[in-house]
């Protein structure tokens, strides 16, 4: 059985897959409604998701990478770790701080791999 997932984790995972495909080193989401790609030493507005899916954006990443509930004036860190795409593996490390208008995160890729065959075992 092929279930869809809901728009939200469509739009999140097609983030994650831009920012690959475009080999950006950071992501960064930025008050009120900026997700930012760095590519090379410039950052570029890759999109400006509407107000209300800007904090829940936030919050799935942050569901992603399992980060603890953290008290105002303090972050939180963690790892994301995915298959999204052709790219076999896919890490970042992710700090999300601030609450309501101040909300924030930055993602910094770790890793990424395209999907290749692995080579043929040899005894």
């Amino acid at each position: 059985m092929d279930v869809e997932e809901p728009p939200l984790v469509q739009l999140v995972n097609a983030i994650l897959l831009a920012s690959l495909e475009k080999d950006a080193t950071q992501i960064r989401l930025r008050p009120p409604n900026q997700v930012l790609f760095v590519i090379g030493a410039s950052a570029q507005l890759e999109l400006a998701p509407p107000h209300e899916l800007y904090a829940r954006i936030i919050r799935r990443l942050s569901v992603m990478a399992n980060l603890p509930v953290y008290q105002r004036h303090e972050a939180a860190r963690g790892r994301i770790h995915i298959r999204v795409g052709r790219f076999q593996e896919a890490r970042w490390t992710i700090e999300v701080a601030g609450h309501g208008p101040t909300l924030a995160a930055h993602l910094e890729a770790v890793a990424a791999a395209d999907d290749v065959p692995a080579p043929p075992y040899r005894s």
